[in-house]
């Protein structure tokens, strides 16, 4: 498992998530799985600077769970700022 990585997964799981896969670069992709089957890739810094990152990391993957987009995105794309097609697939 990539250092830092152990967090976003924990994360990810109390969001209710399940984590498929993790790449490291100099950011983490954490490729994930809703409930319903939906999938997305969240970007997250390994180590943040701002003392909210983690709270705001929870937060969108808890509304991609849920099925909401973010409230600035008037092209309905995912918490992960992906567009995604009807069969979950990235576009």
């Amino acid at each position: 498992m990539p250092d830092g990585a152990k967090r976003y997964i924990d994360l990810a799981e109390r969001a209710g998530l399940t984590v498929e896969r993790v790449k490291r670069g100099r950011h983490l992709k954490l490729l994930c799985r809703a409930s319903d089957g939906r999938k997305a890739t969240f970007i997250a810094p390994i180590t943040p600077s701002d003392h909210r990152a983690l709270q705001n990391k929870l937060s969108q993957m808890r509304r991609f769970e849920r099925g909401l987009a973010p409230d600035d995105d008037p092209e309905n794309r995912n918490a992960a700022g992906l567009r995604h097609g009807a069969n979950g697939e990235e576009e």
